[in-house]
């Protein structure tokens, strides 16, 4: 199978898809002829040594080759010409986390040029990335969800975020309403801290989202992936190791681990609330027919023992191949269970035959120029 992997990306996250990119292009196995497009400043380089992460420490895109899609093939560009086609692309895996590589974007260009990929459509995708979006999703297919508010510069935000603190009081947690990786989350305390954590996320989206807080919480995470034979749905875990929210430092930059912090699996919770939890993330997984692996994150209520969808990622870091390690499946089998499934729904999809004399009878001088047809 010829995969296209894309990595890196000009969103803040561009450093996390580039370590996801890289560890797919070391562990995928034989079942895979790989070409790693990593992609800066709106450009696609095909680079040398793409495996190698001190490739892209310093990036120099002078010795990389320039690449693009024409159609479904991949070629190599000189002078913004094709100079030579390089492979007819099977399926696109998409290690691309944020930005117009998970907000849907990516996931149209594939699709008009006629490319399978494994991550959800694009209307899925969009929802996945803008979280007050997926919110009133969520609260639509039944889940509980954290009172918040989304807020835009100039539309009376302090007013508006003034009144929900008096309504809901403080811990509150201010977040940017499309970014990941916990980039520009800050939770506030006081007003002080409220204003510098507004500040933040205003850094880094003109849309953002204020949220109650919960102070005594377990975080679980659950994933499912569409297979052949239905929806897979992962065991839980239980993410420790940090205070009050899971930073972008916890995450990234322990000991140079992108380890979380660390993690329970699976997560100690009864029968019961397990079965609640997985059963949530699949009817919301099947409600938007999604494909690919996506995560789950929920917030668990020490005091009332009640879950809440936190939201969820449709490109999740290292694809969350983790979360299935009890299932026996490894990431290799992981990219290409998700491959087949994205061939086979691409391939069901149809543009409906419709025959239109629209053309042969149009008139352009009817209507002085406007549209119009010949009597």
């Amino acid at each position: 199978m010829k995969l296209a992997v894309f990595y890196g990306g000009d969103s803040p996250e561009c450093d996390i898809s580039t370590i996801s990119g890289v560890q797919a292009l070391n562990q995928l196995d034989g079942r895979f002829e790989t070409y790693p497009i990593f992609v800066r400043g709106g450009v696609w380089y095909m680079p040398k040594n793409s495996a190698d992460m001190n490739t892209y420490r310093r990036f120099d895109p002078s010795p990389c080759d320039r690449v693009e899609l024409r159609g479904d093939t991949l070629c190599r560009l000189r002078r913004n010409k094709v100079v030579k086609p390089i492979a007819k692309i099977d399926c696109a895996l998409i290690c691309m986390h944020g930005g117009w590589g998970e907000n849907g974007s990516l996931q149209g260009l594939l699709e008009v040029c006629g490319v399978p990929y494994t991550s959800p459509g694009v209307a899925a995708s969009a929802i996945g990335m803008d979280k007050a979006l997926s919110k009133r999703y969520f609260q639509s297919m039944g889940c509980d969800v954290l009172d918040a508010i989304c807020v835009r510069r100039g539309d009376d935000a302090l007013a508006r975020i003034g009144t929900f603190v008096t309504e809901h009081g403080f811990p509150i947690i201010v977040k940017p309403n499309a970014q990941g990786s916990s980039i520009g989350i800050e939770i506030a305390h006081d007003m002080m801290q409220l204003s510098h954590a507004i500040e933040t996320a205003f850094a880094y989206d003109d849309c953002v989202l204020v949220e109650h807080a919960l102070s005594d919480f377990t975080e679980i995470n659950c994933a499912c992936v569409a297979t052949r034979r239905g929806t897979l749905v992962s065991s839980l875990e239980q993410p420790i190791g940090w205070k009050e929210f899971l930073s972008f430092e916890t995450k990234y930059l322990t000991d140079g681990k992108m380890s979380g912090g660390g993690r329970i699996f699976p997560a100690p919770l009864d029968s019961d609330l397990t079965q609640a939890i997985q059963r949530a993330s699949q009817t919301v997984y099947e409600g938007l027919r999604m494909q690919g692996v996506v995560r789950f994150d929920y917030l668990l209520d020490g005091a009332s023992g009640k879950f809440y969808l936190n939201e969820m990622n449709t490109v999740p870091g290292s694809l969350a191949y983790y979360l299935f390690a009890d299932k026996q499946i490894g990431y290799s089998e992981l990219v290409e269970i998700m491959c087949r499934v994205a061939i086979e729904r691409a391939g069901q999809r149809t543009s409906p035959v419709f025959r239109s004399e629209v053309l042969s009878k149009y008139d352009p001088r009817a209507n002085c120029g406007k549209m119009g047809c010949k009597s």
